[in-house]
């Protein structure tokens, strides 16, 4: 199966909740590109990866890409999960010790555990360990990526604008319009 390099800004905005693209929107899609990259050449993760289509591994690339976004822009999707995740669990993460762990920033047991996702979302029948040896070096290679476009990385203004509410916001409102 020939896999086709770049993931496009159409393939992108799919994922966003607006129709115009953000200039923030060509940082993530070329850190989303390399990410893919990342996969493709890995020597070992290759042979597991490229048994998922290319959207697919698209959208693998895309969702770890949207998590880095999410920290740097504060839009607290992420953080609201470990939130609730450590009430409900007394944990961040679940099936991890997250022994290093450090709220609101990137940490490599959230993108093993966001490669455990996808994994376990696209082979259902299949059960998949969190920790994959196989997988690790190129999980750890992604990582090492997201450490140095932390440093760099834009906020997406169009993010906190959509998804702050006014601090007199009617909650019950937004609670029917979801229902």
């Amino acid at each position: 199966m020939n896999k086709i390099n770049r993931i496009f800004i159409n393939y992108w905005l799919k994922y966003k909740p607006y129709q115009k693209q953000q200039s923030s929107d060509f940082f993530y899609l070329n850190l989303a590109n390399r990410i893919k990259k990342t996969f493709l050449t890995h020597p070992l993760a290759s042979d597991l990866i490229l048994k998922y289509s290319d959207d697919s591994l698209n959208d693998l690339s895309c969702m770890i890409a949207s998590y880095l976004e999410d920290l740097v822009s504060n839009t607290n999707i992420w953080n609201t999960f470990i939130r609730l995740n450590k009430e409900f669990y007394g944990k961040p993460l679940p099936f991890y010790d997250c022994n290093d762990y450090v709220e609101e920033e990137i940490n490599l047991d959230d993108i093993n555990f966001l490669v455990w996702y996808f994994r376990s979302c696209y082979d259902e029948n299949i059960v998949k360990f969190t920790n994959n040896s196989i997988l690790s070096s190129s999980i750890n290679s992604i990582y090492e990526l997201l450490e140095e476009a932390w440093e760099i990385a834009p906020e997406n203004n169009a993010h906190s604008e959509l998804f702050t509410l006014s601090t007199d916001a009617d909650f019950l409102l937004y609670s029917i319009a979801f229902e």
